[in-house]
């Protein structure tokens, strides 16, 4: 049978999706973009939607293998093989996550349309017991792989790239992400330290509209991935404000600096523990809003020592977090979850 991947928009996980059409996964795309919610009911209504979509698609197999949906449009999927539409060997909901604890009542009651056969890729190890014990998860159907750098190999130049744009200075700090972000807290701290600050996000970061930026923070909003890229590879060091320990976020970022070889400064939560090293790979600080005007006070006195920082978390990516490192891991869980009963 036919090994199916299912992408809501075209350039989501595009790498990881390239990955596993070279695996020999059939790949069908359901829409133009993913969208982001902030209720409840907008999320029910787009699985709903995604259902009707998926149940009129021709290309899509009625009979499939193994099927890898991304992120939560694996419920639709899940719908129709339980009203008999579709029909599949194994199924992985690859990027779950729950970033809110309000969310967790609306997942409990999705996940018990769950069957033996119905996986999911999470991104740190903290989550297999988050969700066990909050949604009643059986722990045996998570599988942490880490979030990874599904990229294939770049040269140097790729990886430093200079277009000689006056609008990309050097020596300042980076901060970017959407998701999970205490960007309030951070711009508070830069208000007193005067050293240059990008943030990179999202015109739905609308938190920090208002607030006023002091001369030295400069904020740019939904930039391209290479453009993304590019304020990294011209920082000093990078900052990764997580604000609640619930649910995976910020690790694409993390990774992203360390492919770079930047120092990483990050809160010390579990959701991020499995990608950095405290003290080798990486600054961690209990209290960001209160610590952090310190680790850049060491930052800027000890330059050689940062560097090294930065160089341990290079070598950690490379590592751990490349696209060899996670592909191994990805195969291990198809092995080990091939003898999983179906109904």
């Amino acid at each position: 049978m036919t090994d199916v991947v299912f992408q809501q928009a075209p350039h989501e996980d595009a790498d990881f999706v390239e990955f596993l059409e070279g695996l020999g996964f059939l790949r069908i795309v359901l829409g133009n973009r993913r969208q982001r919610f902030g209720k409840k009911l907008a999320l029910f209504g787009q699985v709903l939607g995604s259902t009707a979509q998926l149940l009129f698609r021709r290309e899509v197999p009625k009979k499939m293998g193994t099927v890898v949906a991304l992120g939560h449009f694996a419920f639709a999927v899940k719908f129709l093989a339980r009203l008999h539409f579709l029909k599949y060997d194994r199924l992985f909901c690859s990027g779950f996550y729950v970033r809110s604890p309000r969310w967790f009542p609306f997942f409990r009651m999705l996940r018990r349309i769950d069957t033996p056969k119905d996986h999911y890729l999470i991104f740190s190890r903290a989550e297999l017991q988050l969700y066990a014990e909050q949604m009643g998860m059986d722990p045996n159907r998570l599988h942490y792989i880490p979030c990874g750098d599904w990229h294939t190999a770049r040269t140097e130049e790729e990886q430093t790239p200079d277009k000689g744009d006056a609008g990309f200075p050097r020596n300042y700090y980076f901060s970017g992400g959407y998701s999970n972000r205490d960007y309030l807290s951070l711009i508070r701290v830069f208000r007193g330290i005067k050293v240059p600050l990008v943030i990179v996000c999202s015109k739905l970061n609308t938190e920090i509209d208002d607030v006023g930026l002091p001369a030295n923070v400069r904020v740019v909003r939904d930039v391209p991935s290479t453009i993304f890229d590019e304020y990294i590879s011209r920082a000093k060091a990078g900052i990764v404000p997580l604000k609640r320990d619930t649910g995976s976020s910020g690790q694409t970022v993390v990774l992203r600096l360390m492919r770079f070889g930047k120092p990483i400064v990050v809160n010390d939560m579990a959701v991020i523990r499995d990608y950095i090293e405290p003290g080798v790979s990486a600054f961690v600080t209990r209290d960001l809003g209160n610590e952090l005007a310190g680790v850049i006070q060491e930052i800027e006195a000890h330059p050689e020592a940062a560097a090294r920082i930065g160089r341990a978390a290079k070598a950690r990516y490379e590592g751990s977090f490349s696209r060899t490192a996670v592909s191994e891991r990805f195969r291990k869980i198809l092995e080990e979850t091939a003898s999983a009963p179906t109904l």
